[in-house]
């Protein structure tokens, strides 16, 4: 499904916990700050100069930052100030885009200021613990990481993001025991995981002082690290996945007209003899490689050995844009020219429908299949089109997995306003923020022909073809057995969805269709807190136990004579 939006939160500057007359009166350090690739050694993008003075019972951290986030380097002047008790008394930031001031008065927390040219003035009544934090200033990080020391337990509180003019609901979490070390001494130190908004941020602190040595933002693939400290030892590593006792599985090359190299994919076997009720596997928007990697996670590598420890074979195949996509990635000059138009042209045509057909061609040729036993199981925008892939393509039984229960403009539209309120905003502001997101598609579903541009990185075209699709039509004209799954903490694909398909379920009264609901699981089936909203897509993961086995015993039943 359409990826939640973000804010820009890459940096956190805190209100102090420890009193200013505990504190040395002058300190100064630097940070490196990292851009991670995908694969090798970080790469140094610019540093952080910091100098932390205590005087007339404040304490005052002011840094001076320079980084090469884009075409030009960004440089950054910052200072927050903090009483004796570590309670906000002022904030200012100064860049090219930003001009900013904040304080505390009568009427709250007063921001004003210049923000990309246009004056701006918000005031915010944050209630609780509130935690200044801002745009790059990673040395502020070591308040953050005194409030986890001195607490030593989740807890939750506002994030003061004066750069956004918001206020936004967080929470911290400490994690693992670890050690660090600046290459002469070493200190105990704990990871803990930061939450806000959509952002997932990492740190690694003292468990004594609260300093903290390392910050990671996994989405943003950035780096932080203090002076010459580093971690001793790297993270826990997660059990190796390992295919289940018994389970075959081996690479293939899905021959389909619109790419003639074939697409790579993996055909998953049960143990035993064959022939098997088999499933295709379709993923969810974007160019997904095989396995639906998102993150550290793999949800359809998960599902399909789940499936193959039920009985139940399995095909999951790169999809076409991918492919291209790390193509061009690998080109240059007229080759790579070529290969983005022909991403930028592709529909869900070429996405979804041509390459499902030849991929279901293919696993009727198999040996290990059953052709008359075949299912198609489509994830989230997967499902959306597997009603339409299967009428085409002879399939015995569909199961849609977080798949939307409305037309997806619908969909979106609910997504954008929730990221929105998560930000802190008001009903009133969020609503007006989303009708301001969506103006590019806003009346595109009814359109005759849609106008050129793009938005979220497609065409306004391809978004036509995919709001033209309802699923509850579709779905109803199924003539298979249809199963729903469904996480209760799907912050994507949600219960006005879920109750949606139900309703179509129980109205075809067909007696193999059936009906999934797990508790806990967020949109790729696994485990999540409660209000998780995809910052945990970064969090290493696995499908729950309890998903594939259920999904298999529903396949095999519906496929049964």
């Amino acid at each position: 499904m359409t990826a939640l939006l973000r804010v820009g939160l890459a940096g956190l500057c805190v209100a102090a916990v420890c009193s200013a007359q505990d504190a040395p009166p002058k300190t100064s350090y630097t940070w490196e700050v990292f851009r991670v690739p995908a694969k090798g050694e970080p790469e140094s993008i610019g540093n952080e100069a910091v100098e932390v003075t205590t005087a007339e019972g404040q304490r005052v951290i002011a840094s001076t930052s320079t980084l090469s986030l884009g075409p030009q380097p960004l440089e950054l002047t910052q200072r927050l100030v903090v009483d004796a008790s570590g309670e906000f008394v002022r904030y200012s930031l100064k860049s090219s885009t930003h001009d900013l001031s904040c304080e505390r008065d009568e009427a709250g927390i007063v921001l004003t200021g210049k923000v990309m040219g246009g004056d701006q003035r918000r005031t915010l009544q944050p209630e609780g613990l509130l935690i200044c934090l801002d745009n790059l200033a990673w040395s502020h990080y070591d308040v953050l990481g005194q409030h986890a020391a001195k607490r030593g337990q989740a807890f939750g509180f506002t994030a003061l993001v004066p750069q956004a003019m918001l206020g936004i609901p967080a929470r911290f979490a400490p994690g693992d025991e670890a050690e660090v070390t600046d290459g002469e001494a070493s200190r105990k130190a704990r990871r803990g995981r930061l939450s806000a908004g959509n952002l997932l941020v990492e740190l690694v602190y003292d468990q004594g002082s609260g300093r903290v040595y390392e910050v990671q933002v996994p989405g943003q693939r950035l780096l932080a690290r203090r002076g010459a400290w580093r971690l001793a030892s790297a993270a826990p590593a997660a059990p190796v996945a390992a295919l289940p006792e018994g389970v075959r599985e081996r690479a293939v090359s899905v021959p389909t007209p619109g790419y003639a190299p074939g697409l790579p994919g993996a055909l998953t076997v049960p143990a035993g003899d064959g022939p098997f009720p088999t499933a295709l596997l379709l993923s969810g928007s974007g160019p997904h490689d095989l396995d639906e990697t998102i993150g550290p996670n793999k949800p359809l590598r998960d599902l399909a050995w789940q499936l193959a420890a039920g009985g139940v074979a399995s095909l999951r195949v790169a999809k076409r844009t991918q492919v291209v996509l790390e193509r061009m990635k690998a080109s240059n000059g007229e080759e790579q020219r070529a290969l983005s138009t022909q991403l930028a042209g592709m529909g869900l045509e070429e996405e979804y429908l041509e390459d499902a057909q030849a991929a279901l061609a293919f696993l009727r040729a198999q040996e290990e299949v059953d052709p008359a036993a075949i299912a198609l199981v489509g994830h989230s925008l997967g499902a959306l089109l597997a009603p339409e892939i299967a009428r085409a393509g002879e399939v015995q039984a569909v199961v849609l997995l977080a798949g939307p229960g409305r037309r997806l403009d619908a969909v979106l539209a609910d997504q954008v306003l929730a990221g929105q309120l998560r930000l802190g905003k008001t009903p009133a502001e969020a609503e007006a923020a989303t009708r301001e997101i969506l103006a590019p598609v806003a009346g595109l579903a009814e359109a005759d022909v849609a106008p050129e541009g793009r938005f979220m990185g497609a065409s306004l075209a391809y978004w036509k073809d995919v709001f033209a699709r309802d699923p509850v039509h579709a779905t109803r004209e199924l003539a298979v057995p249809v199963c729903v799954v469904w996480g209760e903490r799907d912050a994507q694909v949600t219960l006005p969805d879920f109750e949606a398909l139900k309703g179509v379920v129980l109205a075809r009264v067909n007696r193999k269709d059936g009906m999934l609901r797990f508790p806990g699981l967020n949109h790729l089936f696994m485990p999540c807190d409660e209000g998780a909203a995809g910052e945990e897509y970064m969090i290493p993961g696995r499908v729950a136990p309890q998903v594939g086995p259920s999904v298999a015993r529903w396949i095999r039943d519906a496929l049964a004579e």
